[in-house]
């Protein structure tokens, strides 16, 4: 039983904490997913780096950490070998977790995803001819209640973190094959699911999101 309490006043009055950038793990290594380069850096530097290898470092992962889809620092070619390790130790670049996974006939695709406190959250990917929309949860629970989203059923738990927002884009990415190539424009185009009511988000919520909007733009954007 997730142990994260219901929203008592759900819409304008979001008692929810303002969202977290990071998610503490058990080994203690800090997950990179969903962070900026600003912040990426800010991270690279109290962990030891000095200003200008910070900025570095910061750039190159992030580079392969959404131009790529590497989820493995040992991957990351233009970085030292010997950095390698270091980045190893520290950090990590996750996936949300995945519960369960359909694909139909027409090749739409819907994955059942859970988040680190135990709460379940819907992406879906409908194709057409020559593109795909891939909609991505931004809440646990929802306040609209449309009929043909299960998501709609639930009652609004909390908001979900800018990377278990962008993990959906990546988890899409990795399962469709999308990771862009030289002269190659990725297929899917992203759909913000939820964020057609953005009245249900506080504030400092709204600018948390913000922050996934830009890294999923980032991403859309590549060639």
């Amino acid at each position: 039983m997730a142990d994260t309490a219901l929203m008592t006043i759900p819409g304008l009055s979001d008692p929810v904490p303002a969202t977290r950038d990071i998610t503490p793990r058990a080994d203690g290594r800090i997950d990179l997913l969903g962070l900026s380069r600003p912040r990426i850096c800010e991270l690279f530097a109290a962990a030891g780096l000095d200003a200008k290898a910070a900025k570095l470092r910061a750039k190159q992962v992030f580079h392969w950490l959404y131009h790529r889809g590497v989820t493995d620092f040992d991957a990351m070619t233009d970085i030292a070998k010997s950095m390698r390790p270091w980045l190893s130790e520290r950090f990590v670049i996750g996936r949300p977790e995945i519960v369960e996974a359909q694909h139909s006939a027409d090749g739409t695709r819907k994955w059942l995803l859970r988040t680190a406190d135990g709460h379940d959250y819907e992406m879906v990917f409908i194709p057409d001819e020559t593109r795909g929309t891939l909609c991505v949860s931004s809440q646990v629970g929802c306040t609209l209640n449309c009929t043909f989203c299960h998501t709609g059923t639930m009652r609004l738990v909390r908001n979900l973190t800018p990377g278990e927002i962008v993990g959906q884009v990546m988890l899409a990415r990795d399962a469709l094959g999308e990771w862009p190539k030289s002269g190659v424009s990725p297929r899917a185009g992203g759909d913000l699911g939820q964020y057609g009511a953005p009245p249900t988000e506080a504030p400092a919520v709204a600018g948390a999101h913000n922050n996934a909007r830009c890294i999923i733009s980032i991403m859309c954007a590549m060639r």
